[in-house]
C-alpha cells in the first residue's frame, strides 16, 4: 500500500496528465469487469532492465486491476495476469496458451561490466551471505578484495554473471508469443516506438495500450520515473573499454561466440 501511495503521489506531481489518464483507465477496467485476461509475461536477465519492466508492468497491473508477480521464473506465481520473470528461468508448461510475452537480452560483455560494478556496491541481501566456498565471505567481500577490474570480472565469468550469462545463451528463442528484445531496442530514442510495436498485437483496450505506453516512458531512462540511483552506466558497447587481452581470453574460454550466438557484434 505504501508504494502504491508513493507511485500515485510520484506520478501526480511530475506528470499530471499521466495521472489523469491513469485514473481513467483504472475506473474504467473496474466498471467493465473484462472477461478473462490475456496473461502478459517479461522475461528479463539480471541487469537487462529488470527495474525499469518490472516497475512499468506492476504500475500497469495495478492501476488496471491485474494481479501481478515479479520472481526468478521458477518461482513465479503462474495464476496471476502479469509476470515479470527475472533471470527468465521460465516453467513453459504453466503459461496458458495465447498469453503475450517480451524477452529482453543484452550484450553479455556489458552484462559482465555492469553486473561486477553493480556487485561491489549494491546492497541486495544475496551478496551480503557468507558463502562457504569463498571461505565464508560474502561474494561482495571475495569481489572486492580483489586487487583491480580486470581479476573482478574474471571473477564474475566464473561466478554470478556466468550464470546470467548460460541463461540467456540457453534461452529458447522460438517460442511462440514472446516478442524478442535486445536492450539496445528500448534505450535511447527509438525505445518508445520500438515498444509500442511489441504491444501493439497484445489483448488490450486501446487505452491501456496507451497507458502502458506512456508508463514505459515515463519510466525510461531520463523520465521522471528513472531509478537512477541504480544505474550506473546505461550506453552499450562499455564491455571495450574493460577488456584487456586477458579479459577477452577468459571470457572466450568460458563463452565461445557467446556475443555472435546472440546476435552481438564481435
Amino acid at each position: 500500500m505504501k508504494q502504491k501511495l508513493y507511485w500515485a503521489t510520484h506520478i501526480a506531481t511530475n506528470s499530471p496528465l499521466l495521472a489523469k489518464h491513469a485514473l481513467s483507465v483504472a475506473l474504467e477496467s473496474r466498471r467493465t469487469q473484462p472477461h478473462k485476461r490475456q496473461q502478459i509475461l517479461v522475461a528479463t536477465h539480471h541487469k537487462v532492465l529488470t527495474v525499469f519492466l518490472a516497475r512499468v508492468f506492476r504500475t500497469f497491473a495495478t492501476i488496471t486491476g491485474r494481479s501481478w508477480d515479479v520472481k526468478p521464473g521458477n518461482n513465479l506465481d503462474y495464476a496471476r495476469d502479469v509476470l515479470v520473470a527475472h533471470q527468465s528461468l521460465l516453467r513453459w508448461e504453466f503459461l496458458p496458451p495465447g498469453f503475450a510475452g517480451i524477452h529482453v537480452i543484452r550484450d553479455p560483455r556489458d552484462v559482465l561490466v555492469s553486473s561486477m560494478h553493480y556487485h561491489r556496491k549494491s546492497n541486495e541481501r544475496w551478496l551480503q551471505w557468507p558463502v562457504e566456498r569463498l571461505g565464508w565471505r560474502t561474494y561482495q567481500e571475495a569481489l572486492n578484495a580483489l586487487p583491480n577490474d580486470e581479476d573482478r570480472l574474471i571473477f564474475e565469468i566464473e561466478g554470478e554473471t556466468g550464470v546470467t550469462i548460460r541463461n540467456m545463451l540457453n534461452w529458447d528463442y522460438n517460442r511462440p508469443g514472446v516478442a524478442e528484445c535486445r536492450y539496445d531496442d528500448l534505450i535511447g530514442e527509438h525505445a518508445l516506438g520500438n515498444f509500442t510495436k511489441v504491444i501493439a498485437g497484445w489483448d488490450l483496450t486501446d487505452n491501456e495500450r496507451v497507458l502502458l505506453r506512456d508508463l514505459f516512458d515515463y519510466f525510461s531512462l531520463g523520465g521522471p520515473g528513472q531509478k537512477k540511483t541504480h544505474i550506473r552506466n546505461p550506453s552499450t558497447g562499455q564491455w571495450r573499454k574493460h577488456f584487456t587481452p586477458r579479459v577477452q581470453d577468459a571470457f572466450d574460454r568460458a563463452f565461445p561466440g557467446a556475443a555472435a550466438q546472440l546476435g552481438f557484434e564481435e
